[in-house]
């Protein structure tokens, strides 16, 4: 996402089969031009790229739209955490040490970052900044209400996903605490058109609800680490842009600029930007 393109806060809607909010290794204080060298290298790579978002005060709030195969990490629901800095790396913390009620979404945030060794106590956190999360099942949940400036980031891991990591020959049933979601139905043309057609469905919802159009939609393939095919990722990428930019066009009269990894913009030419 392009500086120039966005606010300096806004609330982040990230449809995806994972939530990105991991944060074992990313150190506190490093500059945002570090931010894609350091992703690189860290643990959980492209996972991490959420909370440096909030730990630098740009975002606030984050609605994960995930499918019900994805529901391992966070159940649907709302949580609070704390964001900040403990031992030199970003970390959480939950409000007053409160985990919240097993099943529910403040028990499983408080447990997601425990998993991935960051949760903290909360007087154990420095520059702590509230992040509020929020779970939806689009088709399931109503969209949210929209205050001010947002971003819709879709990956297309969402409609149609494979966890990498799990052996062929092995159910996910008989991995312990597995959280990557792993579909192989959702691989079916059936499957990806009903998808395409709840989020359809779900973005027109969200549109009707928000001020003015999103000051920037980012779309990741997820094809590269092998959680969505290449073949899948040309079908999905060309859905989910003909789909925003219908809804934006109905919405707002407006054309997206797309722009793509290496800078080749294709496409309208009018920049998105909230109206």
């Amino acid at each position: 996402m392009k500086r120039s393109l966005l606010p300096w806060r806004f609330s982040l809607h990230h449809l995806d089969s994972h939530p990105d909010l991991s944060c074992p290794s990313f150190p506190a204080r490093s500059a945002p031009g570090d931010m894609y060298r350091l992703l690189d290298g860290s643990q959980s790579g492209i996972a991490e790229w959420i909370v440096p978002l909030a730990f630098h005060g740009h975002v606030g709030r984050v609605t994960w739209l995930r499918q019900a195969f994805a529901g391992g990490a966070l159940a649907r629901g709302e949580a609070s955490v704390l964001v900040g800095e403990a031992g030199g790396l970003m970390r959480a913390a939950v409000r007053g040490d409160e985990m919240g009620e097993p099943g529910g979404c403040q028990f499983d945030a408080a447990r997601y970052f425990l998993d991935d060794g960051a949760l903290v106590r909360e007087g154990e956190l420095g520059g702590a900044r509230p992040l509020e999360i929020e779970v939806l099942e689009p088709g399931v949940d109503p969209a949210p209400e929209i205050e001010g400036p947002f971003v819709l980031d879709v990956c297309l891991d969402y409609f149609c996903c494979l966890s990498p990591f799990l052996p062929p020959t092995v159910p996910p049933a008989l991995i312990p605490n597995l959280e990557l979601p792993h579909s192989p139905a959702s691989f079916s043309p059936a499957a990806r058109a009903a998808s395409l057609a709840v989020f359809d469905a779900h973005l027109g919802e969200l549109f009707g609800r928000a001020g003015g159009p999103p000051a920037a939609v980012t779309v990741a393939r997820s094809a590269e680490d092998g959680f969505c095919t290449p073949e899948a990722g040309d079908e999905l990428q060309g859905a989910v842009v003909e789909i925003v930019g219908r809804r934006v066009r109905e919405r707002w009269g407006r054309e997206l600029e797309i722009t793509l990894d290496e800078g080749v913009k294709v496409g309208a030419t009018r920049e998105l930007t909230p109206g």
